[in-house]
């Protein structure tokens, strides 16, 4: 997570979330307001009181407020009179888990972006960034967004493909070292064709070592059916498989 704090008095005010699914800590709306909140009040004196006020409530910290009261407390600040634009980044909105809780994590976030909208400020903008998950695309739309699609984008595919070259033709693990050409173009062009306009994290050179150990070369083909995503990477966090992808 990275935090853009606001300008000077009287600019536009600003704050970032990434949703990183390596990091427990940054998965939840648990996680997202509190950030939220900080950011917002660091150089704003009334979100600073709300906030303050906030904090005395719950007893200093000695008391954990729920969700739906820092909820409230973010609401509180958007709606104070007289404010410059607010501009909101929800960064990989696709990494907050969905599949534990009722409501699941992911849900309860998209909850909170339908809340923030329906309150129509004009002053307060909203970006999400998201692989096209089902479940995102069908809270998201019903709200009219302005959409920008990068996964057919030339540029994109190309900045995936130049990616994908610069790894398989780097010395960074020595399995690849000895892989010879023909190999390396196959990988190469299998890779960014499934990639489906996502960007492979650093991890990619690890998973292409442990693709080419698991998987024998004959199964590896431009429209075979086998999966990255069942490769098992002993190099993720136990119970995560597959390539960790998100739009950039």
């Amino acid at each position: 997570m990275r935090e853009a704090q606001a300008g000077q008095p009287g600019q536009a005010s600003m704050a970032y979330f990434y949703f990183d699914f390596k990091n427990v800590n940054k998965q939840h709306l648990h996680d997202l307001i509190p950030s939220l909140l900080s950011q917002l009040s660091a150089r704003s004196p009334p979100r600073r009181d709300i906030l303050s006020r906030f904090y005395k409530a719950h007893h200093c910290g000695k008391t954990r407020p729920s969700d739906l009261d820092l909820v409230n407390c973010l609401k509180r600040m958007f709606q104070l009179p007289d404010q410059r634009s607010i501009y909101l980044v929800m960064d990989a909105l696709d990494e907050c888990p969905d599949a534990s809780g009722i409501p699941s994590p992911r849900k309860q976030v998209l909850q909170l972006v339908k809340e923030l909208v329906d309150l129509c400020l004009p002053n307060l903008h909203i970006c999400v960034t998201s692989r096209l998950e089902i479940d995102i695309r069908d809270v998201l739309e019903p709200l009219n967004p302005f959409q920008v699609s990068l996964h057919e984008q030339s540029g994109q595919k190309k900045d995936i493909m130049d990616y994908v070259k610069s790894v398989v033709n780097s010395d960074s693990e020595p399995i690849m070292r000895r892989w010879k050409r023909e190999i390396k173009e196959l990988v190469i062009d299998t890779l960014s064709k499934r990639a489906d306009g996502m960007y492979m994290n650093y991890f990619m050179p690890v998973i292409l070592a442990q693709f080419f150990k698991q998987v024998p070369m004959g199964v590896l083909s431009v429209g075979s059916p086998t999966a990255l995503s069942s490769i098992k990477c002993p190099a993720y966090p136990e119970g995560v498989t597959g390539i960790p992808s998100r739009d950039i």
